[in-house]
This record gives structure tokens, C-alpha cells and sequence, in this order.
């Protein structure tokens, strides 16, 4: 009998990094919003990375409504300045990548939020 958990690790060799931006994103979240997604996950695709929270928006502080900015959104708010650099820097400490674009994205409606991050190109010599 297989293990499947040690399948999947395997099959997957990005499994322990989107498992460790998980964690680290979910936290920053929780941190800034003042409450947990009820679930949460991790797409590591070629030169982005994808964090998807469902039931997270609703109860979050500092919605930025239409014509605002984050530079708008309070201090502490997963819509503030504060939050995209902490959560930059986790996705660039744990890539090991540079991070050259951030899209958040937050459906009231849904109530999920996603935040897209657009990682630096990795130059391959020919």
C-alpha cells in the first residue's frame, strides 16, 4: 500500500513551496483582515503565483470602493499599502523570484478574494 500524500509531493515539485506560500499568505491575511478564509489556496504557474481565500471578503475593514486605491484603504486593512509589501515580500522570500506586478482582486458577492502576483522571468542561458 502507497502513501498518497508522499504521491503527491512527488508528482508535484512546486507541493513545498505553494505549501509554504499558503501558510505564509494565509497568515498575512489573517493579520491584516482580522479573521480566516475558510479556505484557502496556491497556484504556481510559470511566472505567477495565485492566492485564492473563500469567505474572506465579507467583514474585512477598508474596502476600497470604486475610484479608490489601496493608498486609501486604512492601515491593518488586507486592502493597504502594508499588506501588499508584507505579502510581496513573502512570495519573493519564498520564490526566491522578484515580484514585478501585484493584482488583488476582492468579489463582495462571491465573497472570495484573490491576490495574483507576476514573478520575474527566469533567464535560461542558450
Amino acid at each position: 500500500m502507497s502513501d498518497l500524500s508522499t504521491e503527491a509531493v512527488s508528482a508535484d515539485p512546486n507541493s513545498e513551496v505553494k505549501a509554504e506560500l499558503t501558510r505564509s499568505l494565509n497568515s498575512i491575511w489573517q493579520r491584516h483582515a482580522g479573521g480566516k478564509p475558510s479556505s484557502c489556496s496556491t497556484e504556481l504557474k510559470g511566472d505567477s503565483v495565485r492566492f485564492v481565500m473563500q469567505d474572506a471578503v465579507s467583514g474585512i475593514g477598508g474596502e476600497p470602493s470604486d475610484g479608490e486605491d489601496a493608498t486609501d484603504a486604512p492601515t491593518g486593512s488586507p486592502n493597504s499599502v502594508e499588506y501588499q509589501i508584507e505579502a510581496i515580500a513573502a512570495v519573493r522570500r519564498i520564490t526566491k523570484r522578484n515580484v514585478r506586478g501585484f493584482i488583488p482582486k476582492r468579489n463582495k458577492k462571491t465573497d472570495i478574494a484573490s491576490d495574483t502576483y507576476i514573478l520575474e522571468a527566469i533567464h535560461r542561458a542558450q
